[in-house]
């Protein structure tokens, strides 16, 4: 018949003893313990009741990765007009409560320098500005940025926090770059930035993927005049249902087209007939409110102006 045996740490913090009448076995122990002792064999099995271990077994091992920066950033902003000590304090708490013994204090201290990166970082005019700043201005003040960001972080560190944007901020001064080439044509410079952003990264392309898709759908426009074919150069690249949205207001933009072109072609004609004068504007009126709502007249007129 088993024994069960209760063994706990002593309050003073010394380790427990536990001993058998058969042989000279001490065991140390942290936690509420059970030992089973075999009256047969003597051999004794230990189990956990509860212990602080059962806590430890939840944590985790705080690793580098990507999108810590944006973790670190959301804390921040959770705590937003705090002392940075006290942030450091509120993160330290967090992240004992996350990470196990092996790894919290270098997130803990990891977290405070880029506490202090941040504070460096506001000291300094470092914030670019790609549509007002001279080209020489922008890559200065990103090589700053990227020097301050290498004092404070080891190279690992660099890649996992701040690769990524790095890689956009290069792509971006690359692109500033094509804008201030005088040497090609406006229409030059937009197809090697939309050609620039279609092999960008995944994170960059889908900040700009509005503004590729309308360049995309632009030239498609322009290079099949009929509506047939410009919809299956939509559907093939983009899908049906972006096709027959897009058919829909194609073919109510040039009926819109048709009926001004048909508007100005009478109001020279008559013009040539009857001269300037009040029949014209009559006749002129007249047709207006047969052919145009009255929203339709206010567009009509500031394109006939």
């Amino acid at each position: 018949m088993a024994l069960l045996l209760y063994l706990f740490l002593d309050e003073s913090g010394r380790d427990s003893n536990f001993a058998t009448d058969s042989n000279d076995l001490a065991y140390n122990y942290e936690s509420d313990i059970v030992a089973t002792i075999d009256n047969n064999t003597g051999d004794i099995s230990l189990s956990l009741l509860s212990s602080p271990s059962t806590k430890s077994a939840s944590l985790i091992d705080f690793k580098l990765h990507f999108g810590l920066k944006d973790e670190f950033d959301r804390f921040i902003l959770e705590h937003e007009g705090e002392e940075a000590s006290t942030v450091v304090i509120k993160y330290s708490e967090q992240a004992s409560s996350r990470f196990n013994q092996s790894s919290v204090d270098y997130a803990i201290a990891l977290f405070s320098r880029y506490i202090d990166y941040k504070i460096a970082l506001s000291t300094e005019d470092v914030n670019v500005d790609l549509t007002s700043h001279e080209l020489s201005d922008v890559s200065y003040k990103l090589d700053f940025r990227d020097d301050l960001r290498h004092r404070y972080f080891t190279a690992e560190e660099y890649h996992y926090l701040f690769s990524e944007d790095a890689s956009i901020d290069r792509a971006a001064l690359k692109r500033l770059q094509i804008s201030k080439e005088k040497s090609l044509s406006r229409e030059q410079r937009k197809g090697l930035i939309m050609d620039s952003l279609k092999h960008a990264s995944e994170n960059e392309r889908q900040a700009f993927k509005p503004t590729v898709d309308m360049y995309e759908l632009k030239k498609i426009k322009e290079k099949y005049p009929d509506l047939s074919s410009r919809y299956n150069a939509v559907a093939a690249q983009f899908g049906n249902d972006v096709a027959d949205r897009l058919i829909q207001t194609w073919q109510a933009q040039e009926d819109w087209d048709s009926r001004v072109k048909a508007y100005q072609k009478f109001k020279q004609q008559l013009t040539k007939e009857i001269g300037e004068g009040a029949e014209l504007l009559e006749a002129v009126s007249r047709y207006e409110k047969e052919n145009f709502s009255a929203n339709e007249l206010k567009r009509l007129r500031v394109l006939t102006r």
